[in-house]
Formats: structure tokens, sequence, C-alpha cells
């Protein structure tokens, strides 16, 4: 079984994420209102502006993958993709807007969720989990 969740990544790289992609469509915005026609620069600025707002929501995705019983954080870039045992996985802490994995060599990974996501989240790794235990 292999379920995947959409997220974004913890609080302060998420601000510096979306900060970025919207200084991108405000230079798209003012270049519109300085020039006061649409000039191609505007439209490639805004494109690019919706290609990387897409990126940054669709690429952060999260699978669950009971045949390997791992747990893999796809970011940004596919190469930094982030896999995680479920035997590294010590506690999984649910936060008022998102999901806390606390591991075994790591400190801690948080992510934030919507609360049909997170609620969807913890119950599909409790069922795994309790899978997993009856074996």
């Amino acid at each position: 079984m292999q379920r995947s969740f959409y997220y974004q990544p913890d609080l302060y790289s998420s601000i510096i994420f979306w900060s970025w992609t919207f200084v991108i469509l405000f230079i798209s915005g003012t270049g519109w209102l300085e020039i006061t026609t649409i000039q191609w620069f505007t439209i490639a600025t805004f494109i690019l502006f919706l290609i990387v707002a897409a990126l940054g929501i669709f690429r952060h995705r999260l699978t669950l993958d009971a045949a390997n019983a791992s747990l893999t954080l796809r970011r940004f870039w596919p190469k930094q993709a982030r896999e995680i045992k479920f035997s590294e996985l010590q506690h999984v802490v649910v936060l008022p807007h998102g999901v806390r994995f606390e591991l075994t060599r790591l400190p801690y990974i948080t992510i934030l969720m919507t609360k049909q996501q997170k609620q969807q989240l913890i119950a599909t790794l409790s069922e795994l989990r309790a899978a997993a235990a009856s074996r």
C-alpha cells in the first residue's frame, strides 16, 4: 500500500520560500505598472511565478510505503528526497498546524499540513503500525 499527502516544510523554510516566490509576482506586477502595457517581461515573470508556485505546492509530497516500511519526504528538487524507515521513527507528535516526526538519528522533522491531511496521515500511520505489530 502506498499513500501520498501534500505538505509544506517547517515554518521558517516555508516563509522563506513563499517570500521569494511572491517577490517574483511583485516584480511582474511592478513591471506591468511601470510600463502600462503588457510586455513580454511581465508575461514571462508572471508565468515564472505560476511555475514556481505550482512546483512549491505539488512537489512537496509525503509518501507512505507499506511494502518498504518507509516514509519519503519529497522536496522541491527531486534529488533532495529524504527517506525514513519506520524503524527510525520514535514518536509522531501532532501539532496544531502540522506533524513532528521524532527520529532516532536526528532530533526531529516538522512539516505543515492541513487538518484533513493531518488526520488522514495519522490514521494511515496507525494502521501501518498496527499491521506491522501483528506480523
